[in-house]
């Protein structure tokens, strides 16, 4: 992202700030896709990051995080321990 942007500051982090924040929306797509690309593309869009480039990227990471959490949910019920 900086490097698209030709920025010296870090735009990550507020760009997935902003996409969780746009993933609560009561309108949603499946998986929240859809509304957390936007979300990060939004934040990104004034710091001259063409959407071409932020929403490739955003959905990227959204993947990144939905994997992960499956991942985690799925470790964690295979090494549950029976009651």
């Amino acid at each position: 992202f900086v490097a698209a942007a030709g920025q010296t500051q870090i735009l990550f982090e507020p760009a997935v700030q902003r996409a969780e924040a746009a993933a609560v929306l009561p309108i949603q797509g499946v998986a929240g896709f859809g509304t957390y690309e936007a979300g990060a593309a939004a934040m990104l869009a004034p710091a001259g990051v063409a959407p071409a480039v932020s929403l490739p990227a955003a959905f990227v990471m959204h993947l990144v995080v939905v994997v992960s959490a499956v991942a985690a949910g799925l470790w964690a019920w295979a090494t549950a321990r029976p009651r």
